[in-house]
């Protein structure tokens, strides 16, 4: 009996009471933003513009840097105007997966800061 073995990468979200949530994806299913993939899988990230303006969707990364898209500049502003570093915190809206087989990205949500304006 020939079994199909799928070739995943790993999404570990930390929730508030300690406890984690993995979940495992397959190529295919890397479009788009992080948070449009988690609303895909039926789970909750809190988010305002979708645009990389608000700040609300900030997410903290623990591992697995190396598989996320560079932040583009309307990232980057908001990440700055948050005094956030953009090698540790990144906006879920903005960031996308890069496929890299076998790898863990764990992340949790940022504290909420205020917006500092320009």
């Amino acid at each position: 009996m020939n079994q199909r073995i799928e070739k995943t990468m790993s999404v570990v979200m930390r929730q508030k009471d300690g406890s984690k949530k993995e979940l495992k994806l397959i190529k295919e299913e890397l479009e788009g933003p992080l948070l449009e993939i988690l609303e895909k899988k039926k789970i909750k990230h809190p988010f305002g513009c979708r645009s990389g303006t608000c700040g609300v969707c900030r997410m903290e990364i623990f591992t697995g840097q190396e598989a996320l898209s560079p932040p583009r500049l309307s990232e980057e502003d908001t990440l700055k105007r948050c005094e956030d570093d953009p090698n540790r915190v990144r906006l879920c809206c903005q960031v996308e997966l890069w496929w890299n087989e076998g790898m863990i990205v764990e992340i949790a949500e940022a504290p909420e800061v205020k917006l500092k304006d320009e």
